[in-house]
């Protein structure tokens, strides 16, 4: 379970970038094929597993959420013609938000 947290904070990441380019709609989409992953995989897993099944389907959640953001902030790069492997963070800029107490 410890595992998926830094699975969860880079998700948050990427969501944080779809926000900013003002995609709300591929910010949806990516949530609710999330929630909806979440759900599918949740139940029966917890069924057949017990605890242990639920403990995995956080995990499995957090691996999905993450490739299913890196998808649609490819997408997204696509779509304005930006090369993806291209893309440089810039230091000063992804520190500003933890100057207005975000946590990531």
């Amino acid at each position: 379970m410890i595992w998926s947290f830094p699975l969860y904070n880079l998700s948050a990441v990427i969501g944080f970038h779809l926000q900013g380019l003002a995609d709300v709609s591929r910010l949806t989409q990516a949530s609710v094929t999330t929630t909806v992953f979440a759900v599918i995989f949740l139940i029966p897993v917890t069924i057949a597993y017990g605890l242990t099944g639920a403990i995995a389907s956080v995990l499995a959640t957090s691996i999905a959420q993450t490739l299913i953001y890196v998808f649609e902030l490819r997408r997204e790069f696509v779509t304005r013609g930006w090369k993806f492997l291209e893309a440089r963070l810039s230091g000063q800029v992804a520190a500003d938000p933890l100057r207005y107490g975000g946590i990531f």
